[in-house]
């Protein structure tokens, strides 16, 4: 979570623009799978913590965390988490769309979408059909009945710009 913290920093002060970051739960799919059910809980509420405290530091910050545990998105801004609050005014939000509805972050702002960053990820965990952030992203298959579809029922991350190859690190 710091290289999220770095990163938003980082783009509000290049772009002098308000940021919206649109976020999953990283680290709460896969990797808590190895977690004991106990300890989950805690994470989760780690995890809002954060979010909170990056809002309340950068008052040109909103987050809006798909959490597809809870089957919302929720609105994180000004150091607050808009409790239960359900973004319904588009099928995007309802079906936790990571990266919300088309158009929704206007050009007097800028959009971050937060994928979990290690050196696989960046190419879609190695170009494979990945039912991930990490591989809607990335792989993009147009027509693949694999991955969760949007609120238009195309694949998450079909009308994504992939730019992801000219950042990895492998290419460059």
């Amino acid at each position: 979570m710091g290289l999220v913290r770095q990163s938003a920093f980082r783009v509000i002060q290049e772009t002098r623009k308000p940021l919206v970051i649109r976020i999953t739960n990283i680290g709460l799919g896969v990797w808590s799978s190895e977690v004991p059910e106990a300890s989950k809980p805690a994470i989760k509420q780690a995890y809002a913590r954060h979010l909170i405290e990056l809002t309340g530091v950068f008052p040109a910050l909103s987050v809006y965390h798909a959490d597809y545990s809870n089957g919302a998105t929720y609105k994180y801004s000004g150091g607050k988490k808009k409790s239960g609050y359900r973004l319904s005014t588009h099928p995007a939000n309802l079906r936790d769309d990571p990266f919300g509805p088309p158009d929704s972050v206007g050009s007097n702002k800028t959009l971050l979408v937060i994928n979990a960053w290690d050196d696989r990820s960046f190419i879609g965990n190695g170009g494979s059909f990945d039912n991930s952030l990490d591989g809607w992203i990335t792989t993009q298959p147009l027509n693949n009945t694999y991955f969760s579809l949007n609120y238009a029922g195309m694949p998450l991350g079909s009308n994504f710009i992939n730019a992801s190859y000219l950042h990895n690190v492998f290419f460059k």
